[in-house]
């Protein structure tokens, strides 16, 4: 699967200390990283993304995203992507006020 963090933070290794926060909430696994970087559209938003080569099912991997946040969109059939953000109708709850949104892309 592929995590992309999207978070309000001074920097970049502030943004990846949060990014490595939320990331220990998945089992252990083979991680690669890719650079973080200013998101574009918001000032003040930063990027942080990586592969993760963990074993899961879906059943699994969405408790693990209720630790997360408390209200996720899915996309596709079977389920493909997964979204958070704080701009989602009737709000959302992540376990850390910095996170802005997470979008995971389940490997095909």
């Amino acid at each position: 699967m592929y995590f992309t963090l999207y978070s309000y933070a001074k920097d970049i290794a502030e943004s990846k200390e949060l990014f490595e926060k939320v990331i220990s909430k998945f089992p252990p696994g083979e991680i690669t990283e890719s650079d973080g970087e200013n998101y574009w559209k918001i000032e003040g938003v930063f990027v942080y993304g990586a592969k993760l080569n963990v074993c899961l099912s879906i059943q699994e991997i969405r408790a693990i995203l209720e630790n997360i946040c408390d209200k996720w969109l899915n996309f596709g059939s079977p389920v493909q992507e997964f979204l958070a953000s704080d701009t989602i109708e009737g709000g959302c709850t992540f376990f850390d006020n910095r996170i802005k949104m997470i979008i995971v892309y389940l490997d095909e």
